[in-house]
Formats: C-alpha cells, sequence, structure tokens
C-alpha cells in the first residue's frame, strides 16, 4: 500500500512518522547490544514525554565546554580543532553514557566561520572574551522601537535588509537592496539587481563563501562523529531550535531594555509584533532543508516569561 501524502496525515499521525525515524534511523549499529541501548533511552525518554513512568529517570547532559575541558581544552581550542572537539566529546558521552548525547554542534562551530561573518551579537572564546571563558552575549538594541511598522509589515525583507546589515558584517551590502518584489515587474528590475554589485555586497558574498567552505570542513569531522555516537547506542535528543515570538523580540531586535520599555510606552505594536512573528518562529523549525532526526523540538524561553 502507498504512503499517505505527508499533507493528508493527521497531527498524530505525522509524530507517530516522527518518532518511527527516531527510533529506527538507518544506520548501522555497532553491535547488537548498541542498538537495544539506543531503542530503550528513547523508550524512556519517550515515557516521560508522555507523562508515562519510564524505568528510570532520563539523563540528558548540556555540557557547554565542560567536555572539553575534562580533554585539557579550552573552549577557544574546541572551536579551533574540530578533530579534538569531537573526539572529547565523543569520549565524554562514552564516560557519562547519557540517554541522549550532549549537544556539540553549539560548542564546536569554527570560531573562523563567526570572525569572516563579522558576527556582532555575541563575544566568543579567543574573540572579545578569554580564549578559556565561554560565549558572551552583546546586549544592544538591533531594532529601534521606530521600526515596528517595518518589521510587522515584511518581517524577511526588515531582517535581510535592516537587521542582518547591523548584526552581521557580511550582509552589509544587503542594506543597499531594494524589495524583491521588483522582480514581479520589467520596469523595476535593473534597480534590484545592481545593489548586488556594489563593493560591500561583493565583499560580503566573499565572506559568505569563505565561511561556508569553513563550515563544510568542519562538517566533515563533526557530522561523522555524530553519526558514529549513534552507531554506539547514544541518540540524538533534539534537531531543531526555534525562539518564541517574544524572545526573537526581546533577545535579537530589541535587547532587554528595550523590550521591557516597550511593554509599557508601546504594548499594543510590541503585540503585534509578536503575532506577526508566530508563523516565523513555527517556519525556523518546519522550513529548514532535510528530515529532522528527531521530533524534538528546543524552544529555550529566555525572556519570555516576564511578559506573561
Amino acid at each position: 500500500m502507498a504512503e499517505k501524502p505527508w499533507a493528508s496525515l493527521t497531527p498524530e499521525e505525522k509524530r507517530a512518522v516522527r518518532i518511527e525515524r527516531w527510533r529506527n534511523p538507518g544506520i548501522a549499529f555497532a553491535s547488537p547490544q548498541a542498538e537495544a541501548d539506543y531503542k530503550a533511552r528513547i523508550n524512556r525518554i519517550l515515557a516521560a514525554i508522555n507523562l508515562e513512568q519510564p524505568d528510570r529517570v532520563p539523563v540528558n547532559i548540556n555540557s557547554g565546554f565542560w567536555f572539553a575541558s575534562r580533554a585539557g581544552m579550552t573552549p577557544y581550542d574546541a572551536m579551533s580543532d574540530p578533530c579534538r572537539a569531537a573526539k572529547a566529546w565523543t569520549d565524554f558521552n562514552l564516560e557519562f553514557e547519557p540517554d541522549s548525547m550532549s549537544e556539540l554542534l553549539g560548542y564546536s562551530v569554527p570560531g573562523s566561520v563567526l570572525e569572516r561573518l563579522d558576527y556582532r551579537l555575541f563575544s566568543w572564546p579567543g574573540h572579545g572574551v578569554p580564549k578559556k571563558a565561554g560565549y558572551q552575549y552583546n546586549e544592544r538594541e538591533w531594532m529601534s522601537s521606530l521600526e515596528y511598522d517595518a518589521l510587522i509589515a515584511d518581517p524577511t525583507g526588515y531582517f535581510l535588509r535592516t537587521y542582518l546589515p547591523r548584526a552581521v558584517g557580511a550582509f552589509a551590502g544587503f542594506a543597499g537592496l531594494s524589495s524583491f518584489f521588483d522582480f514581479v515587474g520589467l520596469p523595476f528590475l535593473s534597480g534590484h539587481v545592481g545593489g548586488w554589485g556594489s563593493s560591500e555586497m561583493v565583499a560580503g558574498l566573499e565572506q559568505l563563501g569563505a565561511a561556508a567552505r569553513d563550515v563544510h570542513e568542519w562538517a566533515l569531522t563533526v557530522l561523522p562523529a555524530i553519526d558514529g555516537l549513534k552507531s554506539l547506542g547514544f541518540p540524538p535528543y533534539r534537531s531543531r531550535v526555534t525562539l518564541a515570538p517574544f524572545d526573537i523580540v526581546g533577545d535579537t531586535l530589541r535587547g532587554t531594555k528595550g523590550v521591557i520599555f516597550d511593554m509599557f510606552r508601546e504594548p499594543e505594536r510590541l503585540m503585534e509584533a509578536c503575532e506577526r512573528l508566530v508563523p516565523v518562529a513555527i517556519d525556523i523549525v518546519l522550513k529548514r532543508p532535510g528530515l529532522a532526526a528527531t521530533p524534538m523540538v528546543f524552544m529555550p524561553s529566555t525572556r519570555a516569561p516576564m511578559a506573561s
């Protein structure tokens, strides 16, 4: 019998399919015991999620840079030497045996990628903070309170042409682009295309290309390490990350002070922006390419509680 089209599945059926993909990832396990351990760990996690009684409390370890420090590495080393970072992370999981593999991706991203992009939202080990330190968020108002209307009218356009040029230097050239809707009619076309030839745009695209090559080289080491740990019986826990709409405004755009002021000075526009960003937050998860490795989505709540 042919499988039903994804769009025709009910939410319950979609959840069941995702869980089945998670439980049976289509890999060669290192041993029958590793496969049994892998599925037992998933069953333990699912029992807790479903408010059932698991055989014991499932454990997930968000180690931060601890996996690196236990191996004699600094956070800077973890972001500069993916081979050592991947081995240290694998050894950490094998030693502590969590029910799902601990986080690696966020703590081994090459510092060179952030450097090439001129990424300004965070300082990272060796760039703005000591090599032995972790990440530091750079709190500021990346969006003016006067720009709510632009964000609400066109979130994608606002991010591309206003927010990103401020927060990520490699996107500076995008500030000179006109709307992508210029492509709806011939008279507007040349004006938009011309913006792609600015010196800032050319330099930024070169930066983006160099960063992409660094990511590719990094992935050649890190992704096999993740697959290797799966084969040893450790399932991934989450595969998608998004933010609550209020946190998109408070974390990413206005900053803590700015969004607190907005809660009192212009609560209607803040609420309208949050409503407008609901589909954006959902699309961050659903419109990423490729199949999710797990049905789990991580949505941290950093500033949203103060809005309740």
